[in-house]
């Protein structure tokens, strides 16, 4: 009798990952999503383009990037300042999460640019700070 409870228990179903189309449908009917439907969250920016909720995530980044204008926090630059002088740069990444309510079910992707200490080749020092008014913001192309 064990065995038989076993053998049941592991051929349970699987909580089946939704494909772009059934996610975008759902969202578009307002019918909810359970958090075991969607895939982990991308890891890189890289990973958007083949991901199920890249396009949601890609409008998350986008929205995160126009708080930052607004609120005139950050400078993004490609590799120099202004007139070509070389600037403080700060490395940075993406992060990448979805948003659920208290049922577990989906409300919305979110977005948000961090410091990466990571590309740093030395830690920081404990009695540093960093203001982001006079650091600027470098994103990968």
């Amino acid at each position: 009798m064990r065995k038989a409870k076993r053998v049941q228990k592991d051929t349970a179903p699987q909580a089946k990952k939704l494909s772009q189309e059934e996610i975008t449908q759902e969202i578009r009917d307002k019918i909810p999503i359970k958090q075991s439907e969607i895939p982990p969250p991308p890891e890189r920016h890289e990973d958007l383009a083949d991901h199920v909720m890249g396009d949601l995530f890609l409008q998350a980044e986008f929205e995160h990037l126009q708080s930052h204008k607004e609120m005139d926090s950050w400078t993004v630059i490609n590799d120099r300042g202004p007139g070509g002088r070389k600037t403080k740069v700060l490395d940075c990444r993406w992060v990448y999460v979805y948003k659920f309510n208290r049922k577990g079910e989906f409300l919305k992707t979110k977005a948000r640019v961090v410091h990466d200490y990571s590309a740093r080749s030395s830690p920081l020092p404990q009695d540093s700070t960093w203001s982001s008014r006079n650091s600027t913001l470098s994103t990968p192309s």
